[in-house]
């Protein structure tokens, strides 16, 4: 009987070994042809847009981006615009403040370009990638980097479950994929729809309060061991900053504050489900935007910090989709309007273009 017993449990690790494996040759071979992005991949072409996929009604252009093809009209001052899924969009395209963007600039200074190279899940290492690669053949006069607080700060390693498949497919359907309740492009859009479970989404908020960037930091630096990250994302931003001036285009980032930063009952809400002996969050939910602002204002980078002007405007709209930190339509159109304000004072008039760019044609030559 004991023989038998072991004989058995000998066999079921066996067999469960051996699905392991061939589950992985599965989803490997799967993920080559098929490429989803579930699987771990190095590449900012992990999360693009599959080309003239139809989302919400809009067909992606031949590049995957979520914006009509890239033609810019002659003489329009053309602006590339970069970012993770806040500048590629969650709500339908003709509502993402990027497409807003564009249409209030040209009845405020005339003829604008604005292409969206959003691309889901990427960070400032990828965007300086897609300028460098793609952007830069638009010949830009302005480079528009949306930074998003939430998640845009460069981190080097990757959860060592990533290496499989297998694991990476089962921690995907146990944390995400059964607690998602809006799946975007594939039902009509719903701007008033949960998109995670509401329990759901406070422990994603949590996991961004717990990672390296909302620690207080000592002395104005950062602990040792997460310096490093900081620094790295900014010596990013700067390798951005440095190509544009040699294409002789501006370079403009806006940071984009995480829902938690400027929704009081959404702190009391994480706080009350995680940290109910304090009622408090234990970290300066601001620290990672003052530390970066202070960075681009010493190596003087223009930015836009949309951190106030959504503070104040919260308590009297809605200006995120419920359960999740992106913006809905009406907090595209709200963050477009501020994005119009300021841009409009430092895109040059026509005849200021042209000198502009006949003096960039000549330094090049």
């Amino acid at each position: 009987m004991f023989r038998t017993i072991i004989y058995s449990i000998i066999f079921g690790v066996i067999l469960l070994i051996v699905t392991f494996l061939l589950g992985e040759v599965v989803l490997r071979v799967y993920n080559y042809f098929a490429h989803s992005h579930v699987f771990y991949d190095g590449s900012y072409n992990r999360y693009r847009g599959k080309p003239h996929v139809n989302l919400y009604g809009f067909k992606l252009n031949a590049g995957g981006f979520n914006d009509t093809e890239f033609i810019a009209e002659p003489d329009a001052y053309r602006i590339v615009g970069l970012g993770d899924s806040f500048a590629f969009g969650i709500v339908p395209q003709n509502q993402t403040y990027l497409t807003k963007l564009e249409s209030k600039l040209r009845d405020r200074v005339g003829k604008v370009s604005l292409f969206n190279m959003g691309i889901s899940q990427t960070n400032p290492t990828d965007y300086y990638t897609i300028l460098t690669q793609e952007g830069a053949d638009l010949k830009p006069d302005m480079v528009l980097l949306s930074f998003f607080m939430g998640n845009d700060f460069d981190v080097p390693r990757k959860p060592w479950y990533r290496h499989s498949y297998m694991l990476t497919a089962l921690n995907y359907i146990g944390k995400v994929a059964w607690k998602v309740k809006d799946f975007a492009g594939h039902q009509p859009y719903c701007d008033s729809c949960d998109t995670f479970e509401r329990n759901e989404y406070l422990r994603i908020e949590k996991e961004r309060l717990d990672s390296w960037q909302y620690h207080i930091p000592q002395d104005g630096r950062y602990p040792a061991g997460k310096e490093g990250f900081f620094e790295k994302t900014v010596e990013t931003l700067l390798r951005t900053r440095d190509y544009c001036k040699q294409q002789g285009a501006e370079f403009v980032i806006v940071i984009i504050p995480d829902e938690l930063q400027v929704d009081e009952r959404l702190q009391q809400d994480v706080a009350a489900a995680y940290f109910a002996d304090t009622g408090k969050l234990p970290y300066d939910v601001l620290t990672p935007t003052r530390m970066l602002a202070q960075r681009l204002r010493e190596n003087q980078i223009p930015y836009l910090d949309l951190y106030d002007a959504f503070r104040a405007a919260i308590p009297a709209q809605e200006l995120y989709k419920p359960s999740d930190s992106h913006w809905n339509i009406a907090g595209n159109e709200f963050a477009a309007g501020l994005l119009a304000d300021s841009l409009s004072k430092i895109i040059p008039n026509r005849t200021m273009l042209v000198e502009q760019r006949e003096t960039s044609l000549s330094s090049n030559k």
